[in-house]
């Protein structure tokens, strides 16, 4: 047997039927331009996996949570931890003590704003 097509095997170039007509333009969904499409997927990606955000509420809520953080921690240095361990803050030691309460409270800030924005981001609606 020979693996070789010959002439008569090949098809038709002519079909039977006639070609079938494309759908009607007007009755097609109109596409997204091509600006609005990149947009709306800019938006998804950010949002939904990372990214910078583009949300002007996000981005507040994330200043403040972080400004809350940092005036929550001084306080929370001030009067919880230096009177427990009873620290000495004489000299430079309490301005010292109240920036380290103050970065420990803005990283909590963030840590929490940014569970809260993406527990939020699950459930809004784009």
């Amino acid at each position: 047997m020979s693996t070789q097509q010959t002439t008569e095997d090949l098809p038709d170039d002519q079909p039977d039927s006639p070609p079938t007509m494309p759908p009607d333009p007007e009755s097609l969904p109109t596409p997204l331009p091509p600006a609005a499409l990149q947009r709306n997927w800019y938006r998804f990606v950010t949002d939904k996996i990372a990214g910078p955000n583009i949300r002007l509420f996000d981005n507040l809520f994330s200043l403040g949570s972080a400004i809350l953080g940092v005036i929550v921690g001084i306080i929370v240095m001030y009067f919880v931890v230096i009177p427990f361990f009873e620290l000495q803050t004489w000299g430079w030691r309490l301005p010292i003590y109240l920036v380290v309460g103050g970065i420990a409270g803005m990283t909590v800030g963030v840590l929490l704003g940014g569970t809260v924005l993406m527990v939020v981001g699950w459930f809004r609606k784009d």
